[in-house]
């Protein structure tokens, strides 16, 4: 993934607040901002629509101060505390876990310690 795009994309019926792109200039990532005393999830159907007509995967929807991540492709915006960078949106996109070896993995006592702390 490169860096984050143009701002203010026009595109047929509005203008996208910010647009990330791929090193092959392909859209996947927009950016809908509204002004602080809107909360950031009236603008999601806008900002799916617009998402849509550029082709992209990623929405940022935010105020300035409450922000969620939307994969369009895993179902509903998620609040985050930071802006992603355009490497950590890329990983997100490339991750896609076998759900076998999921299903089959052993979950142990002390898995969740094991697994934030491999030396354990």
């Amino acid at each position: 993934m490169d860096a984050w795009g143009n701002d203010c994309e026009t595109i047929k019926g509005g203008s996208i607040d910010f647009l990330l792109v791929d090193s092959n200039n392909k859209p996947y990532c927009v950016l809908k901002a509204k002004k602080e005393s809107l909360h950031p999830l009236v603008a999601k159907e806008q900002a799916r629509k617009y998402a849509s007509t550029v082709g992209a995967q990623f929405i940022l929807l935010s105020n300035g101060i409450v922000h969620y991540l939307w994969n369009l492709k895993k179902g509903n915006p998620k609040p985050i505390y930071a802006f992603p960078s355009p490497e950590e949106i890329g990983a997100i996109k490339e991750w896609n876990p076998d759900r076998n070896v999921l299903a089959s993995e052993r979950v142990a006592n002390d898995y969740i310690v094991a697994v934030h702390i491999p030396e354990y």
